[in-house]
């Protein structure tokens, strides 16, 4: 096993993360801060909710995971992470207004996402500055820092960046404490990268601190299952305690830590919907399909009206977005490797 092995586990996790980031995408462009009270009578795509309620931080998730994963594989930052979230950043301004028809410019996953990895160039190239920023994000993620009254004194915008705005709209992706979750968890996997000769295989001491936290998280399993699918959303999965967090968090660290087993990884290596998972753009360049969808998600989001009017069809509209998002990072592939055969003008 070396860093550039394919971890089947974190290709599995990030597809279950996807398909509940696109739902959730789905549901905020069509019916906007509306609740989502549909049955499987009115759409199939009903079926996620369970799984959505059970462990609706998968935005969170993903983008960790993505941290994670290029602090394993990565020496220095790349620079088409800053180039994507940049560009996101313009895309959702204008989608977020009306497709195109105006511009709407706020702090969302986006910025978040922009801010937390040009935070991670100058950790990315320093040793001292990495373990600084792994013992920063991880003790931030131990304080309630929306609790804090200096910080709700603050000017609203400043607020609504570091700690979010409850009595507002959108009050999601707040810098405290999810920063320091970034930090942490590319730090993890820089570190885990310097232990690649252990990982691969269980050592038997691991029982001893797996168990007993597991047997403790345990109780707060479903702790965010009565999330309102509104404009509480954000509020609600953003602001619950830090031991609530970690009581769900626990899980997708055990599953990170598994993902590097050989044992797990040969045998799912023999499944073939397990590797076809594997070579989908959404797991190979997922920076570049999540910054694509967006696209898709408010180009068919011209059709709202009609999709309300005629619930079925959110199923088509989700599965459209997940596909064309797909086809259009292949086609951009395609067209990069296209230009590489070309032979040069004289």
């Amino acid at each position: 096993m070396t860093s550039k092995s394919r971890f089947y586990l974190f290709d599995i996790m990030r597809t279950y993360a996807v398909l509940l980031i696109i739902w959730y995408h789905g549901h905020e462009t069509i019916f906007q801060t509306q609740d989502f009270n549909f049955t499987v009578d009115d759409n199939f795509s009903a079926l996620l909710l369970p799984l959505c309620r059970l462990f609706c931080l998968s935005g969170i998730a993903a983008i960790t995971i993505s941290a994670f994963l290029i602090g394993f594989t990565q020496k220095h930052l790349p620079r088409r992470i800053i180039i994507y979230s940049a560009v996101g950043m313009l895309l959702v301004g204008f989608t977020q207004g009306g497709f195109f028809q105006s511009y709407f410019l706020e702090w969302d996953v986006y910025q978040f996402i922009f801010f937390s990895f040009i935070t991670l160039v100058p950790i990315s190239r320093s040793k001292t500055l990495m373990k600084i920023g792994l013992g920063i994000g991880t003790l931030t993620m131990f304080f309630n820092w929306w609790e804090i009254s200096a910080l709700q004194e603050l000017p609203l915008l400043l607020q609504h960046v570091l700690i979010g705005v409850c009595d507002h709209v959108r009050a999601g992706w707040p810098l405290l404490p999810w920063l320091g979750l970034i930090w942490m968890y590319y730090g993890f996997g820089f570190y885990s990268k310097e232990k690649i000769d252990y990982l691969p295989r269980w050592n038997k001491i691991e029982w001893f601190f797996w168990v007993p936290l597991g047997l403790w998280c345990a109780q707060y399993i479903g702790a965010y299952y009565n999330v309102k699918f509104n404009s509480e959303f954000y509020c609600y999965i953003f602001r619950q305690g830090m031991e609530i967090f970690w009581g769900n968090w626990f899980w997708l660290t055990l599953f990170l830590r598994l993902a590097f087993l050989d044992s797990v990884n040969n045998y799912l290596a023999q499944i073939k919907f397990v590797r076809w998972l594997s070579r989908l753009h959404w797991n190979q360049h997922f920076g570049r399909v999540y910054l694509i969808q967006f696209f898709w998600l408010a180009l068919f989001g011209t059709l709202a009206p009609y999709i309300r009017q005629h619930p079925r069809l959110f199923d088509f509209y989700l599965i459209a977005v997940v596909l064309m998002a797909e086809l259009s990072s292949r086609l951009w592939t395609f067209g990069c490797r296209f230009k590489l055969l070309l032979p040069n003008k004289s």
